[in-house]
């Protein structure tokens, strides 16, 4: 929510600087509100493909039976 808030008060600072006729101050404002972003969308793509690589370290082999290493003696 609070990714939300930043973005609501930016666009009031942009609409702002256009209304002041502030064209330059209104594209440099949303430009680095654009690369903050960017930078998240980056980091969580980043840490997603991590987890995922976790996800495949931990995966069980195909060879390994799935009966958690109990031997039938039947």
């Amino acid at each position: 929510m609070i990714d939300e808030t930043i973005v609501i008060e930016t666009c009031n600072k942009v609409l702002d600087q256009i209304a002041d006729k502030d064209y330059d101050g209104a594209i440099d404002t949303i430009s680095k509100l654009r690369a903050d972003n960017q930078k998240k969308v980056d980091e969580f793509d980043k840490w997603a493909e991590e987890e995922s690589k976790k996800q495949e370290n931990m995966a069980v082999p195909d060879d390994i039976d799935q009966d958690g290493g109990v031997e039938d003696f039947r």
